[in-house]
């Protein structure tokens, strides 16, 4: 099918119907040789209103309602004179237009009253209120199934993009595993049969600690997403070793600055900030200053750490930044929030705004390893 149809279907649609009821207000005498031409005028405003009901769906009632009673009032009623305000009605319920229900009402009232007026209270104006609140009633239903639908269907998207990192998480826990498992290995033989210095062998064992840390680590993070629960990381622990091999962190402190904020909330904060502090001395810096600030509505987070000349231009370059923080960027604007990194004034500047009522996704946390 020529895609100029696919996107012209909804008018051909329109088209068709209004084509329609226009043979069934013949066949009814509104229109005929004998109608008048009150009778065509109203009959063509409420036809070619129904043409945009999709895209203007309060005009088009208000258009018919008036034309309706109009043709109650001057021409008399028929029961297909009513089809019209009856679409109109569906449409603007199905669209899920709630401040258009005292529009419904009042276009409902005025019908009925010039019904009661022309043909009595139980003949006509009991009759238009019966059809049109099933219409209403069908359109409220259409609504919410669409709704439902729509939600079944992200619920589905965000399930399978949560499985895709699930599965990619675990394939990168296998190389990262057995690369770090050599790492202590060799480590561990260095420790037994080189000829350290003191200092060496202090950082002999600060690397093995990091090491063994980060194994368990990963593991920790593979087995939560299998339960796909949400576990809190130890940052003090993090931090700690990090501060061992050189950080020097000032500001406010996490426990501290995190107090109080919801656990979904605090454990993404706990990530982010691992990840951040993590990044300093991984591109050379040594000290960072974090700064925590909480409103009613999100907690903002800022770790900022001067550079040197050299990562200035790493920077100015568009060198890479590694994938954690542009996997928590990517989780956090699902989220509802924003994280934005980058050089600012001879600083590197995370900042982040977590809301407070963040939801975790499904299956996995989407942790960097």
């Amino acid at each position: 099918m020529p895609s100029w149809i696919l996107r012209s279907q909804s008018w051909l649609i329109d088209i068709a119907l209004v084509a329609a009821i226009a043979v069934l207000f013949g066949a009814s005498d509104l229109w005929s040789v004998r109608a008048s031409w009150p009778a065509w005028l109203l009959g063509g405003s409420m036809l070619l209103a129904l043409l945009f009901r999709r895209r203007l769906p309060r005009t088009a009632l208000a258009v018919i309602a008036a034309a309706t009673t109009g043709m109650v009032l001057t021409v008399g009623s028929a029961s297909v004179g009513y089809v019209p305000l009856v679409l109109a009605l569906y449409t603007v319920c199905a669209k899920g237009r709630r401040a258009a229900l005292p529009l419904c009402c009042v276009a409902i009232a005025m019908v009925a009253a010039a019904t009661v007026h022309s043909r009595g209270s139980l003949a006509g104006g009991l009759l238009v209120l019966a059809v049109a609140s099933f219409a209403l009633l069908l359109g409220v239903e259409r609504q919410r199934q669409v709704t439902a639908g729509s939600r079944s269907a992200e619920l589905r998207a965000r399930s399978a993009d949560a499985d895709r990192r699930e599965l990619a998480a675990r394939r990168l826990h296998d190389t990262f595993a057995r690369t770090t498992a050599v790492l202590v290995v060799q480590t561990e033989t260095l420790r037994t049969v080189g000829q350290l210095t003191r200092s060496d062998r202090q950082r002999v064992e600060a690397i093995l600690a990091a090491g063994r840390a980060a194994l368990t680590e990963a593991r920790r993070v593979v087995r939560q997403l299998a339960d796909g629960a949400v576990e809190e990381i130890d940052l003090s622990g993090q931090l700690r070793r990090l501060r061992a091999a050189g950080l020097e962190l000032t500001g406010v402190s996490p426990a501290r600055g995190l107090r109080g904020v919801p656990r979904p909330a605090r454990c993404f904060a706990e990530r982010l900030i691992a990840e951040a502090a993590a990044n300093v001395l991984r591109h050379g810096g040594q000290r960072a200053e974090l700064r925590i600030a909480r409103t009613s509505e999100a907690v903002r987070i800022e770790l900022a750490n001067e550079l040197s000349n050299d990562a200035i231009a790493n920077a100015g370059s568009g060198a890479a930044t590694g994938l954690g923080l542009a996997r928590l960027a990517g989780e956090l604007d699902r989220m509802g929030g924003a994280l934005s990194y980058g050089p600012a004034g001879g600083y590197w500047l995370v900042r982040a705004s977590i809301p407070l009522t963040v939801e975790t996704e499904p299956v996995g946390q989407n942790l960097a390893i």
